[in-house]
């Protein structure tokens, strides 16, 4: 998000080093006392609630149970085609353009 703001090169390759660090991150914000104890809290502090909220959105669409009902509603077959007859044909209609 920030990074094509700030580097010259967009491109971002997340190595397992990067990923490493990242979950030391995520290891250090858990913490009850992180706010405190935690140096660089309210750097990641926004990124972490935005982390925890998305994933608990998935979990929350992984285990929803519906507790509707929902019954699809019925129709009946219409067994009668209701249909227009042509009153003129299409040349008839362009027959009646002036031409320039």
């Amino acid at each position: 998000m920030y990074h094509r703001m700030v580097c010259k090169n967009a491109t971002l390759v997340l190595s397992e080093k990067d990923k490493r660090e990242v979950c030391s991150i995520i290891q250090e914000m858990i913490k009850p006392d992180a706010p405190k104890q935690y140096i660089h809290y309210l750097k990641y502090k926004e990124l972490f609630e935005l982390y925890l909220t998305h994933m608990h959105e998935l979990m929350h669409i992984q285990h929803y149970e519906s507790t509707e009902i929902s019954v699809p509603p019925y129709m009946e077959d219409d067994k009668t085609l209701l249909v227009k007859a042509k009153s003129k044909s299409i040349l008839e209609l362009f027959s009646k353009v002036k031409k320039i």
